[in-house]
């Protein structure tokens, strides 16, 4: 009996180890995405940077995680999860220590690549490791937990982000960053329980031609709609993107290796519809704090502060709901939480759609309490959904494109509105812009936004699983 209680003591054990370690990375990588904006400015006057090239901060870190996120998956698969996932943890530390010392723009910037490639990794892996721990023991409930962390990190990311640099500079950032890696860094290699190798079956060789298509493809039709409207450059480098997506998919049906099995997109229709449905929640909903912070500041007049403190209620439920979605997506269909929460969404948009210059803030606030509850009752079952649709050797690959998915619909989201802006304001500086035109455009986008979200549900509704 004490062999058996000492062996369910160490499973417990292990299995409360690797919560930590998911928990802290999936913290740690949405927190170095949000915590950084604010510091821009006062990056940009000590290195006397341009705001084209300051942008590149953010960018090239997006760009990164979005384009290599798919490749390591199928490198943990063929390699196994736990070497990625330190070596992940190591790149990113490394780039968070170096940035504290970081003496130029150019070598910032050159950091940001190596952090986005280990945040590249860990998003490739930490979820699989997760799911392999927990695979028989409410994977829900977890999975809400580490939903929970992410929100938790791009809320709280600004607001540190801001003490941080207004007490102590904008390097104490990389610094408390590389701090906490740290700690994960040395969980993850000493106490991370390690894993077998992966299958024969499995171990076949990596296609780098598909790889260099798959980058190509992504940074390409990437960077054309982070940059739409700027120039006729912009949509020449959409429409090459948008031609090189169709070679991947042709190549990747022929390939004797893919790095993206084409043909589980077109027989699973659970995971395909879900990764479908996480793309167009996150493309709709990502821009919500973005465009109300415009409203409130520009054409109501709010301070910075009181306009976040109006803003925190929709992160704070859905950090409280993803929790409690997750463990329900234990006991319900996956699918139909995360279908129900994304009509909560659409709800949500409809009602910021009828927002006009005098609207009473409780309207406000109750449309992002149901943008909350919309939002936390989709992201954990919808996770959920999609790792349930595959057997345990597609994890790394599941985990991945919905990676994938989730930041491209952040950057699609705001192309939206930054069409909908350029064709409304031309090159008006926005402060100049008059409020009633401004409401305009936040009514247009909110209703464009809001159709995306009702496809969104719609493809979510004819989910069997």
């Amino acid at each position: 009996m004490s062999v058996k209680r000492t062996q369910k003591t160490m499973r417990k054990e292990s299995k409360r180890t690797t919560l930590t370690i998911v928990l802290i990375t999936s913290f740690l990588t949405s927190f170095s995405l949000s915590s950084l904006n604010i510091a821009i400015p006062i990056i940009g006057e000590e290195f006397h940077g341009s705001a084209a090239s300051l942008n590149w901060i953010l960018i090239a870190f997006t760009l990164c995680t979005l384009a290599l996120a798919i490749p390591f998956g199928k490198l943990a698969r063929i390699r196994g999860k736990h070497g990625i996932l330190n070596v992940g943890i190591l790149a990113f530390m490394v780039a968070n220590v170096s940035a504290v010392f970081a003496p130029s723009l150019d070598f910032l910037i050159a950091l940001r690549i190596l952090q986005g490639i280990g945040c590249a990794m860990i998003f490739a892996t930490n979820t699989p490791i997760l799911i392999d721990a927990y695979r028989d023991d409410g994977r829900g409930r977890v999975l809400g937990f580490q939903a929970a962390c992410v929100y938790a990190g791009m809320s709280v990311g600004p607001i540190v982000g801001g003490f941080l640099t207004h007490g102590l500079g904008w390097r104490s950032i990389f610094a408390c960053t590389a701090a906490i890696s740290v700690v994960s860094f040395v969980l993850s290699v000493f106490r991370l329980p390690k894993q077998g190798r992966p299958s024969e079956k499995i171990r076949e060789g990596i296609g780098f031609g598909s790889i260099l298509l798959f980058v190509v493809t992504i940074l390409l039709v990437m960077y054309g709609l982070t940059t739409i409207t700027r120039t006729i450059a912009s949509y020449i480098i959409l429409g090459c993107g948008f031609v090189c997506a169709g070679f991947f998919a042709r190549h990747e049906m022929r390939a004797k290796n893919p790095i993206l099995d084409i043909e589980l997109l077109r027989s699973n229709t659970a995971f395909t519809l879900s990764n479908i449905a996480a793309l167009c929640n996150y493309a709709a909903m990502g821009a919500v704090s973005y465009l109300l912070s415009i409203y409130l500041q520009t054409v109501r007049g709010y301070p910075s502060d009181i306009t976040g403190l109006i803003l925190i209620c929709q992160p704070v439920l859905q950090i409280a709901l993803s929790i409690v979605s997750g463990s329900l997506s234990d006991r319900f269909l996956p699918c139909r939480l995360a279908s129900i929460g994304m009509g909560l969404c659409a709800a949500s948009l409809c009602l910021c759609g009828f927002v006009n210059i005098d609207s009473p803030i409780a309207y406000i606030v109750f449309a992002l309490v149901v943008a909350g509850v919309g939002y936390g009752f989709f992201a954990s079952p919808n996770t959920n959904a999609i790792m349930s649709s595959v057997s345990a050797d597609y994890y790394s690959m599941a985990s991945s494109v919905l990676s994938t998915m989730r930041s491209s619909g952040h950057v699609i989201g705001m192309a939206i509105i930054t069409i909908i802006m350029n064709l409304m304001f031309a090159a008006t500086p926005i402060a100049e812009v008059p409020p009633e035109q401004i409401v305009r455009c936040m009514r247009a986008a909110f209703c464009a936004l809001a159709v995306l979200c009702v496809i969104g549900v719609l493809l979510s509704l004819k989910r069997k699983s």
